[in-house]
């Protein structure tokens, strides 16, 4: 479905295009109102402790909320508690705008760790955000042009680094920030920083492996609360084998896994995903294509992805997502895994090359850095 609110003064407009997942009935409907009418709010995604929140908002407030989506938990948190502290308790991934009435004042906020983009176009005298940068084709007055600079950076990294976009004028939110606009003033802030270890604990490894395990249980249960069926990417890879796993472990009926793989079979990597289907048990739905086949995706992906972006994953990706997208409207996966456990190659090879570099004379170094740029990332990672 979908919503619209105008201020009084007809300067400030929030749309919102919802997918809904829990409370899929009119009321969860967005932009949404606090129930002391101060704040509005237009919010994309899961705050997948909102249960929890609940209970206190309850118990501290005796409120009854008007639908059972977890925006308006977020939305009363932060009419109660104020924006802050609201943010310091809830867990999940998500970007949103907020309109507070009565300081006229706009926030956008981004998740912790940036899993949920949120873009904005800062003019002379407005604003205009969205969760999407399409949003900006919609005011053909804008005159967009390509930013030399993130055009600069995509030319060297492979995609356009934050806060930059490939427009110009045009920015991203960063992971954990806030950003509030109000009488011309800007001010940016950042809600949250990853902990520093207590050095003075004693980790065992058992210990730690428990643990570990205890938490991503945990999360994936927090992360199956819905109103709509969930399923799973299914790789074959430890990552989303994990995940498919847990998630079965803890659904009632057989929840559905999903796989792209290859007619070419140096490429195809599905049997190990049908493998771990079957242990798991699982509803295990997979898709064959040929790589020429895939190049005629491209056009498609061109019009959904916000900016240029030089990772070829995106295209078994987009056809796994069209596979899964016909069966269920929620889906988990393994991405980030290798990034938190250091599950690439690159990762190794850069250890053994710090040590080299430390046994290496100033001139000798200038020259193996020159041969290691030479070689293409991806090579480190075959």
């Amino acid at each position: 479905s979908e919503g619209f609110w105008v201020s009084s003064n007809q300067r400030i407009f929030l749309g919102h295009k919802r997918l809904s997942i829990i409370d899929l009935s009119k009321n969860g409907d967005q932009p949404m109102i606090s129930s002391c009418g101060r704040y509005v709010i237009t919010f994309n995604g899961e705050i997948y402790n909102f249960r929890d929140l609940l209970k206190e908002l309850k118990a501290n407030f005796n409120i009854n909320l008007q639908n059972k989506t977890d925006t308006i938990v977020l939305l009363e948190l932060i009419s109660k508690f104020g924006l802050e502290k609201a943010l310091k308790k809830v867990e999940g991934m998500f970007a949103f705008g907020l309109w507070d009435k009565k300081d006229e004042k706009l926030f956008l906020v981004r998740d912790r760790f940036g899993e949920k983009p949120l873009f904005y176009y800062k003019g002379e005298n407005f604003i205009i955000f969205g969760s999407e940068m399409s949003v900006f084709r919609l005011f053909p007055k804008l005159n967009l042009e390509i930013c030399k600079e993130a055009s600069f950076y995509y030319s060297m990294l492979g995609y356009v680094p934050a806060p930059l976009c490939i427009y110009q004028n045009t920015f991203k939110v960063m992971p954990a920030e806030v950003i509030s606009f109000g009488n011309k003033i800007t001010k940016k802030n950042i809600y949250y920083q990853i902990p520093k270890p207590e050095l003075n604990k004693e980790f065992s490894y058992e210990k730690c492996k428990k643990e570990l395990l205890n938490t991503f249980e945990e999360s994936i249960k927090k992360m199956m609360i819905a109103d709509v069926e969930i399923g799973c990417f299914l790789s074959g890879g430890i990552d989303s084998s994990l995940v498919a796993l847990l998630m079965q472990k803890n659904s009632k009926k057989k929840i559905k896994t999903f796989n792209v793989g290859f007619n070419e079979s140096e490429y195809d990597e599905s049997k190990f995903a049908k493998s771990v289907a079957e242990k798991i048990g699982s509803h295990h739905h997979d898709i064959k294509v040929n790589v020429d086949d895939m190049l005629g995706h491209i056009e498609n992906i061109a019009n959904i992805v916000n900016e240029p972006f030089s990772d070829s994953s995106i295209i078994p990706t987009f056809i796994i997502s069209k596979l899964a997208a016909s069966k269920v409207k929620v889906v988990l996966s393994g991405d980030g895994g290798d990034e938190i456990f250091m599950g690439y190659n690159r990762y190794s090879f850069a250890k053994k090359i710090s040590k080299l570099k430390e046994k290496t004379p100033n001139i000798l170094r200038q020259f193996i850095g020159q041969g290691i740029r030479l070689v293409p990332s991806r090579l480190y990672d075959s």
